[in-house]
């Protein structure tokens, strides 16, 4: 998959700074958007700087079982998952107020002028330019990576 990479967030320095890189995808940067990196350093962000990125498909896959007996009684385990794939994170995840519903907790921690963080960007209404228009980027992509149980059978066989 080709994505934008991510270089934090746009901070109050950044806008007045001459080498800050131009958007086709965000004219008008404010502190508190997402930045991107310029790949090509040709003072533009646009598609040309989408890097392909790993994660797609996973490093592998896995499942395993076990078998407990004891007397009568046997207990059966089944777990499956995958290790090493990546997923794009949209709606509740990266939109604090997705759906009419309140922000997650981690969006206490957004930035303002005050807490000029480089991990999350300003807190902002769905459809956000400054954060949208990249939602292809790594910014967005999560750990995809899981391990369930999938199956339990607990089992009695009476002696006879």
């Amino acid at each position: 998959m080709n994505l934008y990479i991510w270089d934090g967030i746009v901070q109050e320095s950044d806008l007045t700074d001459p080498d800050f890189p131009t958007s086709t995808l965000n004219t008008s940067p404010k502190a508190g958007d997402l930045k991107m990196k310029d790949v090509n350093d040709d003072g533009v962000i646009n598609g040309n700087d989408r890097q392909p990125v790993s994660g797609l498909y996973p490093k592998f896959s896995y499942d395993f079982g076990f078998n407990f007996d004891y007397k009568p009684f046997s207990l059966d385990f089944f777990f499956q998952g995958v290790e090493g794939r990546k997923t794009i994170m949209s709606y509740w995840g990266p939109q604090p107020f997705a759906g009419g519903m309140p922000p997650m907790t981690k969006w206490r921690d957004a930035w303002t002028p005050q807490n000029p963080t480089n991990s999350l960007p300003a807190s902002h209404i769905d459809a956000y330019p400054g954060v949208n228009n990249y939602s292809n980027s790594t910014y967005f992509l999560q750990d995809g990576s899981y391990m369930r149980l999938k199956n339990v059978m607990l089992s009695y066989t009476p002696a006879g």
